[in-house]
């Protein structure tokens, strides 16, 4: 069942609980698939990290 509601950014649907697909179908377990949304940003922040990380190595060698 999708649900609406009304934010800031307009409207957002979400699914109920029920309608989530657990990855292990158990009941005393409840790990989810993660959304398209969750995934990318995930792998963003990654880059992110790797640019950082690359960045603080390039600026060690400068200085040294």
């Amino acid at each position: 069942m999708q649900e609406e509601r009304e934010t800031a950014a307009g409207k957002v649907s979400t699914k109920s609980p029920k309608e989530w697909k657990k990855i292990i179908n158990h009941p005393d377990i409840e790990i989810y698939w993660p959304s398209k949304v969750t995934v990318v940003g995930f792998f963003i922040a990654w880059c992110i990290v790797a640019v950082i990380i690359t960045g603080t190595m390039i600026l060690a060698r400068i200085g040294s």
